[in-house]
């Protein structure tokens, strides 16, 4: 039976026209964003309406989904120069009214695709010698290249190709929709294979998959391209920055078989090394050791701070080729981030990994509050300074969850039905225990407030007293000052609960401008990597809610969790393969 299906199936598939197929059709529950208002959209240039129809999945992802949509949609209506004039579709396409088993289905259509802009090389004037790539040591290419029609696997990808940002559609919603270049291996080349030296450098913090997707580039560059000297620099952009360094490793597909089963990186990693401060100095000491190994395409893997050095490199490249001195190289950065927060991609590498590895300290925690008393409550933190993903999606993926604090969401510590002391207690009591889990960066900016209270708020010459703002307009400013729109907690609050910090009575004083300062320079420290320095969240939380059952005279167990190195160490994970 399910032979005979997957048959009658196949057959079906094969009878529908191509238009037909290219099709996305999705039955379910979807909430559908009206249109713009033609004046909106006249007022833009045009009569495209950007983003298409936003589809959200109701459930657990639904803020995510509508985060993303509209930070896209409001990408095309603020930079239309982005994107491409729009594409109409084939009007010789035709419509299979007919759906499966027979039954008439919903028509679709996408009348007009807007596809982003991507700069290409030819647009900078640059004259180059463009050769047919004839070089992919793939047996499926080689076998398969100029004997049959259509697009083969293993062959090139056409520059017509594209991929849909958002292919959850519905009858009757938008006929326009957004799209992107779809990547893989060009049929035109403008370098020789034999004249490519290329080199890979992983940097930042480990994240599970880099080893996957080093294997991948250099398969890439091998099979597909051709390209015989590929590198490997040690240790991040300090394996070259710093005196001594570590040097160069070669590679190709026999050295890197089976890495994608280790952990971590075999090309080593550090933090810092560039950053968009590098003196000039610098940046020519690090083209110079490029240099000394005749590298001129550079594959760089890493997440923000590492992007803002590689676009260091790139403007120092460029630069010098204004003042004639042109030097030919590539440089490429593989944006790594496991929290997911990319706007234009479904998953990063090493996301679902994490996720899986997350799960796995949830049920950690789910066993330490159950199995103490009294009034267990564990406690996990995951990764996520922005996004909340790995923390939503571990949370929905254990099942076992009581609360789950993220970025997107503000919450509440006091007052409220859903503050956070008093709903873990009210679960405590109701089941006898509780398990919340954590993003790094949820509530940082409350996390922040606190902190410039909390350098106000210092002991004064050992006598057990605090210092704290003696008004709430001064207070608004300090807070406003950093943190823009924030709204502190009232006052009463936060004396509470410094004085149960302090386990004493507090003494309020004034603020000065001197201690705002300190308070603004605190806020402004920052990682190796260039990245704002984030206050643990957690730390506060478990302070907090000891403090609200010592007032309210309820004993509590608190185990906390932080499985930061443990997730970012593992090997990627067969979905992230």
């Amino acid at each position: 039976g399910v032979v005979g299906l997957s048959a009658f199936l196949y057959y079906r598939w094969k009878a529908m026209s191509a238009a037909s197929r290219e099709k996305v059709l999705r039955w379910g529950d979807a909430v559908v964003d009206e249109p713009l208002p033609q004046k909106d959209i006249d007022a833009k240039g045009g009569t495209f309406t950007p983003g298409g129809a936003r589809v959200l999945q109701r459930g657990a992802s639904q803020t995510y989904l509508s985060s993303r949509q509209k930070k896209m949609k409001d990408l095309v209506h603020s930079n239309p120069e982005m994107f491409e004039p729009e594409v109409k579709a084939n009007p010789d396409a035709k419509d299979d009214v007919a759906g499966t088993y027979g039954q008439k289905g919903n028509i679709i259509k996408i009348d007009k695709t807007r596809i982003l802009k991507l700069d290409h090389l030819c647009d900078y004037g640059i004259k180059l010698n463009w050769r047919e790539n004839r070089y992919m040591r793939s047996r499926a290419f080689q076998f398969n290249h100029g004997t049959t029609k259509g697009r083969i696997y293993g062959s090139f990808t056409p520059d017509d190709d594209v991929v849909l940002f958002d292919i959850v559609r519905c009858p009757g919603g938008r006929k326009s929709a957004m799209a992107f270049r779809r990547a893989g291996a060009r049929k035109n080349i403008c370098w020789e294979p034999n004249e490519v030296r290329a080199a890979i450098v992983t940097c930042g913090g480990l994240c599970p998959g880099l080893n996957v997707v080093i294997t991948e580039i250099v398969e890439v560059l091998y099979y597909a391209y051709g390209v015989d000297e590929i590198y490997g620099i040690l240790g991040g952009y300090r394996g070259l920055c710093d005196k001594g360094g570590y040097g160069f490793k070669k590679l190709d597909p026999y050295s890197v078989r089976g890495i994608n089963t280790q952990g971590g990186t075999i090309l080593w990693s550090s933090r810092g090394g560039l950053s968009p401060n590098s003196t000039e100095e610098e940046i020519q000491a690090f083209f110079d050791k490029l240099d000394e190994k005749g590298i001129n395409m550079l594959f760089i893997i890493g997440g923000d701070g590492t992007h803002r050095g590689a676009y260091r490199l790139y403007e120092f490249a460029r630069d010098e080729t204004k003042k004639g001195n042109t030097r030919k190289i590539a440089i490429a950065g593989v944006p790594k981030t496991i929290d997911n927060d990319l706007g234009v991609i479904d998953s990063s590498f090493g996301f679902n990994s994490a996720v899986e590895q997350a799960t796995h300290a949830i049920f950690s925690a789910v066993t330490e509050a159950t199995c103490n008393k009294p009034n267990g409550v564990g406690i996990v933190k995951l990764m996520g300074r922005h996004a909340g993903y790995i923390a939503c999606h571990a949370t929905l993926a254990s099942r076992q969850v009581d609360m789950c604090l993220i970025n997107e969401d503000p919450f509440l510590l006091h007052n409220g039905p859903e503050a956070v002391a008093k709903y873990i207690m009210n679960t405590v009591k109701e089941k006898g225990h509780a398990v919340m889990v954590v993003a790094e960066g949820a509530g940082s900016g409350f996390l922040q407030a606190q902190e410039s209270l909390a350098k106000v708020l210092t002991f004064d010459n050992g006598a057990g007293t605090l210092k704290l703002l003696s008004d709430e307009t001064t207070r608004k400013f300090v807070c406003l000052k950093s943190l823009k729109d924030f709204d502190p907690i009232d006052k009463e609050v936060t004396i509470h609960y410094y004085e149960e910090m302090s386990e004493g009575a507090l003494t309020v004083f004034e603020m000065t401008e001197s201690d705002a300062k300190n308070a603004e320079d605190e806020k402004a420290k920052t990682d190796a990597s260039g990245n704002k320095a984030l206050p643990n969240p957690c730390e506060f939380l478990i302070k907090y809610i000891k403090a609200y059952c010592k007032r309210s005279k309820d004993p509590v167990t608190i185990k906390y969790h932080d499985p930061s190195y443990m997730i970012r160490s593992v090997a990627a994970n067969a979905s992230d393969n």
